[in-house]
């Protein structure tokens, strides 16, 4: 079985998506969900064509990397075990940052995808110092353009609240704002090394070994490696150390928003 099944008119665009393609946990990943709040279209295909769909074409310097992040970002929630309580092995980002370590060792991608509910959490739960607090998320991952075109993307879909990019993208200065990004000195990237983000600690300046010879599509041969766990005081630590390390959540209960 492929993933077309559940994402309507999919054709892959590089080695790395074919791959995805056949994985049974991504087909398996993408086959489930009902209709729910937040995501009146049920299943996880319908959700991510939707997010396919809306990929700019005019902006080939992310596409892959926005069209890799669609495809992954909500196809672990079918793991996650509702009635057992949050904890970092009961959450779909982090499965899913989990898994895509099999694909890429890119530290853009695999933060985006770990972090990208963040922006929601904080809007629902940080009150008055919620934009202060985006800001400092901001500053903890490696691409900050990458992750706000992904969010921005999450959020314009039908069912989501649009509260939630209304306050994002005032936060930010305005709508395209996290297009801008690139014209920051702060945020130069690299399209031969991965990435390079200055006046962070985390640099990768490594290109990734590629499935296909495709260079907007790269991808690092990996077989199932030991999840990548950030130590405490890395550039994207938070703000209360948890008690497993990485990045800390909100206290929350277990959910497959």
């Amino acid at each position: 079985m492929r993933i077309d099944a559940s994402i309507p008119g999919f054709t892959p665009e590089c080695g790395r998506e074919w791959a995805l393609a056949t994985d049974p946990e991504i087909v398996a990943g993408l086959a489930w969900g009902r209709p729910r709040p937040g995501h009146p279209e049920g299943a996880v295909g319908r959700h991510v064509a939707a997010l396919l769909a809306a990929i700019d074409e005019g902006e080939p310097s992310l596409r892959a990397e926005l069209r890799f992040l669609a495809i992954v970002h909500d196809a672990l929630k079918h793991r996650v075990r509702p009635d057992e309580g949050y904890s970092r092995d009961n959450d779909h980002a982090v499965l899913a940052r989990r898994f895509a370590e099999r694909y890429t060792g890119d530290p853009r991608l695999l933060v985006a995808l770990e972090l990208h509910d963040e922006p929601y959490w904080l809007w629902r739960t940080r009150g008055e110092d919620g934009v202060s607090a985006l800001h400092a998320l901001l500053r903890r991952v490696p691409d900050a353009e990458l992750f706000l075109r992904f969010v921005e993307l999450d959020a314009a879909t039908d069912g989501k609240d649009p509260g939630l990019l209304a306050w994002v993208r005032a936060a930010m200065g305005g709508p395209r704002a996290a297009r801008s990004a690139r014209s920051r000195p702060d945020a130069q990237r690299s399209r031969a090394g991965g990435a390079k983000r200055v006046g962070l600690a985390l640099q990768v300046t490594r290109p990734d070994t590629e499935l296909t010879g495709s260079p907007t599509c790269a991808a690092t041969a990996m077989t199932s490696p030991a999840p990548i766990r950030p130590s405490w005081g890395s550039p994207f630590a938070p703000s209360v150390k948890p008690s497993g390390g990485g990045p800390a959540r909100p206290r929350r209960r277990a959910t497959r928003r």
